[in-house]
């Protein structure tokens, strides 16, 4: 499912690449760690870290890494995992602090 994501970009860094013990390749890509707030079923509103894959082009991670400390807002797929909510990179960033101020 489509959403609009909006988060504090705490970092942005390329994962360690590695081989399993079977030989299959992991890591490697780049990601972002997001705080993003998050509604319980008593109406609470905490914040919960997600990491988001922004994939291996390095073009791609530069807006990250101009939004890192700031909020951003950026389209998402999202699923349910048996840790919560996961979120698929659907769109670029935009910089959610500057329309705030506005």
């Amino acid at each position: 499912m489509k959403a609009i994501l909006t988060a504090q970009v705490l970092q942005v860094y390329k994962a360690p690449a590695g081989k399993t013990k079977d030989g299959e390749s992991y890591g490697g890509d780049w990601r972002a760690t997001l705080m993003a707030p998050q509604v319980l079923q008593d109406g609470q509103e905490i914040l919960q870290p997600h990491e988001l894959r922004l994939g291996d082009d390095e073009a791609a991670v530069k807006p990250w890494r101009a939004l890192l400390g700031r909020s951003a807002t950026v389209a998402v797929d999202f699923y349910a995992s048996k840790n919560g909510l996961g979120f698929r990179l659907a769109g670029t960033p935009t910089d959610s602090t500057a329309k705030a101020a506005a």
